[in-house]
């Protein structure tokens, strides 16, 4: 798709250029330029933005925005997980899973309640490794003591809790991503105006 992207806007650029540039000196460069300098623009900052994607992935502990599976940290020890769909998740604790099909959840430091699809739901104490599971909404309020207990959707909890993590890193990558192109871009055509001048 960025193949296709790069290459229809080089050609419409190419073909401005032919038509609006006159019969000077360094038409052939132009042109080249006209083609070349999108494909650049574009394979460039998808490329920086990629591979700084995958660094925030390693060092916030967050997936990078593509592919089928989601992971977003819960706590220090604990990682909610999609695969396929952000409508369940499944809760991994120092990479063993706990619970799974959870539809909703609230964290509070170690503590980790939530919802499964089944309408079941659980607390799971990750400093003390102790999963509780409870019949109704009204008995896990009432044994844990946490009468404003509120449960979010979990598509909603990975995004807010993903761009807590990651959300300002994602932002500097993409600006650096974007910096460094526009000056390898314009890098490009100082170097070849400039040759045989």
């Amino acid at each position: 798709m960025l193949g296709i992207l790069s290459g229809l806007i080089s050609v419409i650029f190419g073909v401005i250029t032919y038509f609006s540039t006159r019969q000077e000196q360094r038409r052939k460069r132009r042109i080249f330029l006209a083609v070349f300098l999108p494909i650049q623009f574009f394979f460039t900052i998808y490329f920086l933005g990629l591979g700084g994607a995958v660094l925030v992935s390693e060092f916030k502990g967050v997936d990078i925005g593509i592919g089928d599976s989601f992971y977003v940290p819960v706590n220090s020890s604990c990682q909610i997980r999609m695969i396929d769909v952000t409508d369940k998740a499944y809760l991994i604790c120092s990479d063993e899973q706990i619970i799974n099909e959870i539809t909703q959840i609230n964290s509070e430091e170690d503590l980790v309640f939530g919802q499964t699809a089944h309408d079941k739901f659980f607390s799971y104490n990750a400093g003390s490794q102790h999963l509780r599971r409870y019949s109704n909404y009204g008995e896990m309020v009432e044994i844990e003591k946490r009468p404003n207990l509120q449960l979010t959707e979990i598509s909603d909890y990975y995004h807010k809790r993903r761009n807590e993590v990651a959300g300002t890193a994602i932002t500097i990558v993409g600006l650096l991503a974007l910096a460094v192109t526009v000056a390898l871009v314009w890098l490009t055509r100082t170097i070849v105006m400039k040759i045989g001048k």
